[in-house]
């Protein structure tokens, strides 16, 4: 946090639009690209640092002693944390603030003013002239998302990371602000809270329920036990929903959706789709290939597991390379062969974790995909126009391979090419790759729509790259703006299905596979 515009320039560069988001009225988190001063411990490995402006008395007067106590010349900034373990809710009480952060703070601020309901900063970053947010709460919350049918009040719980909730009165729906990780208990009783309070506070209760496929979601299992009418809505439809949603798109379109993970109709794990459809029905027609996650959620923590996994899938005979040689390759390798916690999955976002772990990136994420955020960062200075060969059939329901693409990085990494060109080459690929798909499939299906979603487009080289050349090659590209485009805007995408589901009296939603 920084006093004002002048100081945020001192350590980041900010354009017209960065700098009027930064003063506006809403004071979010802005990842602004960093100047040299500051001390490479403040985010490392990251081409970008979080700047936000005071937004309350306490702020101001806070920086107002500080200027008094600095020596001249100095920065007047101030690096702020929320109050908070990490995966859990913020405190909002002074009690609650001195049990939870006992041993890990050393002074405390007390206030003599409650708060009443906790609502984290929120944050976005400017991509092809938008600002796109990553997380929605303070400022946003509960600014209405228009919708295109009236329905009875509908309440969506949405996914189990970066949980928000949806209701909706009449024609309009309510996202709420940030909730976090229901899986953790603290963040599960907190979600609870605000189904209560959106309720109260839009003076409506709700007559259906609406949820995610996955079974083993606190917020499925919620909304099984709420009594209400259920309708379920599966994860990547109801990234494709949410997107529409903000458009009041009412059409078939074709949905390029990439994420982590994501409970499919087969009952895999989905993350890299081509999907055609509309509210109420929906078509798979292209998915990266499915691949091994040994150890199933430890892989989503530990990217060398999936390195070994995409290597000995992809690449035969292949050398384990030196940097992955302390880990016990082996191990995963029987994994893999014996099918022992393997599950598979055609998710973009562990191709990210394997190729930034093979090309000798983060070999664990101390937070989440700390290995994709570290790739994408390698490959921001890079100039070149160079890719990996990759295949592409014509038919539809037809995997997207990735063996020669996952050889490709193999061989450079065998050949000792800088980790930042193998990264630019990797994004050049999947851009080209991911734009052939929707050509492919806009071909068959005869559309021009396409709506871009999933976590993995708030990476700015792949949703800036693939907005303009789908854009250059004549279609109408739809991206997110005023939700976010991971799991954030999940509950949006929900609301809307089921809000044209019972507009037109159907039970559910129409797969075609």
């Amino acid at each position: 946090m920084v006093p004002d515009i002048e100081t945020a320039e001192v350590i980041a560069f900010a354009d017209d639009a960065e700098r009027r988001i930064l003063s506006s009225k809403e004071r979010p988190i802005i990842l602004l690209k960093k100047k040299k001063q500051l001390p490479e411990i403040i985010a490392p490995a990251n081409k970008r640092i979080g700047v936000m402006l005071p937004y309350t008395p306490l702020h101001y007067i806070l920086f107002y002693f500080l200027k008094k106590v600095l020596p001249k010349g100095s920065i007047p900034a101030l690096i702020m944390t929320s109050a908070n373990i990490s995966e859990e809710p913020i405190c909002i009480t002074n009690e609650d603030a001195k049990e939870r952060l006992n041993g890990i703070t050393d002074f405390y601020l007390f206030h003599n003013r409650d708060i009443l309901i906790r609502s984290d900063d929120t944050v976005g970053i400017m991509i092809n002239g938008k600002f796109r947010m990553i997380r929605r709460s303070r400022g946003y919350v509960p600014k209405r998302i228009k919708l295109l049918y009236s329905t009875p009040a509908i309440l969506a719980v949405g996914a189990e990371l970066k949980n928000t909730i949806c209701i909706t009165k009449e024609k309009n729906a309510f996202v709420s602000q940030h909730i976090g990780d229901v899986s953790n208990l603290r963040s599960y009783n907190f979600f609870e809270e605000t189904i209560e309070h959106m309720q109260k506070i839009m003076d409506c209760k709700a007559e259906a329920v609406v949820c995610d496929f996955h079974p083993d979601y606190l917020s499925t299992r919620w909304a099984i036990n709420s009594g209400l009418p259920l309708i379920k809505v599966q994860h990547h439809h109801a990234h494709l929903a949410s997107c529409m949603a903000e458009y009041g798109l009412d059409e078939n379109v074709i949905g390029l959706i990439l994420d982590g993970t994501g409970f499919g109709y087969d009952s895999t794990i989905w993350g890299g789709e081509i999907l055609f459809g509309n509210y109420t029905q929906i078509e798979r027609l292209f998915h990266l290939q499915k691949m091994p996650l040994p150890g199933g959620d430890a892989a989503v923590k530990e990217p060398w597991r999936t390195a070994i996994g995409f290597l000995y899938s992809c690449v035969p005979d292949y050398s384990v390379p030196e940097h992955l040689k302390e880990y016990p390759y082996e191990n995963i390798h029987q994994m893999i062969e014996k099918n022992i916690n393997t599950p598979y999955t055609s998710s973009a976002g562990r191709l990210f974790d394997a190729v930034a772990a093979i090309a000798g990136g983060p070999q664990k994420n101390n937070f989440e995909a700390e290995a994709a955020i570290h790739i994408m960062h390698a490959a921001v200075s890079v100039n070149i126009e160079e890719k990996y060969n990759y295949s592409l059939s014509k038919k539809e329901n037809k995997e997207i391979k990735l063996g020669s693409i996952i050889a490709g990085i193999y061989d450079d990494v065998i050949q000792n090419v800088d980790y930042q060109i193998i990264a630019a080459k990797f994004h050049n690929t999947l851009i080209s790759l991911f734009c052939n798909a929707v050509e492919v499939a806009a071909e068959t299906k005869q559309v021009k729509k396409v709506v871009l979603s999933g976590g993995v487009f708030q990476n700015e080289i792949l949703l800036a790259g693939i907005e303009n050349e789908l854009t250059y090659k004549g279609f109408e590209v739809f991206t997110h703006v005023k939700i976010p485009s991971n799991d954030g805007g999940i509950s949006l995408g929900q609301a809307a299905v089921a809000s044209k589901l019972i507009s037109k009296n159907q039970q559910e939603v129409l797969f075609i596979n």
